[in-house]
């Protein structure tokens, strides 16, 4: 006979916690699917997820003006063009979150 103890509720309530917290993070974002559509897919592997960070860092209003933004700007400025510098910050970004 199976028994469950106080950890294992304990733990399945946690993962049930994040799971919400993912599926509604994934819900709620959606609307900003279509700006990561064109990114490579060899080289942005998970772009298919990419619009839950973006969403979670315009909700937190992040920042993308702080000094290591700027560092990070000018790298990509050099690396894919620097009118296209922004757009991959804050792709840069997303994935990260």
């Amino acid at each position: 006979m199976a028994f469950v103890s106080i950890q294992d509720i304990i733990i399945m309530a946690i993962g049930i916690v994040v799971l919400a917290f993912w599926i509604y993070i994934f819900l709620t974002n959606q609307k900003y699917c279509n700006i990561f559509e064109s990114l490579d897919e060899k080289e942005f592997r998970l772009k298919d997820i990419y619009f839950m960070g973006y969403g979670l860092l315009e909700k937190f209003k992040y920042n993308y003006k702080s000094k290591k933004n700027r560092e990070l700007r000018k790298n990509l400025a050099v690396l894919y063009d620097e009118k296209y510098a922004d757009f991959y910050l804050r792709v840069v970004r997303s994935q990260q979150v």
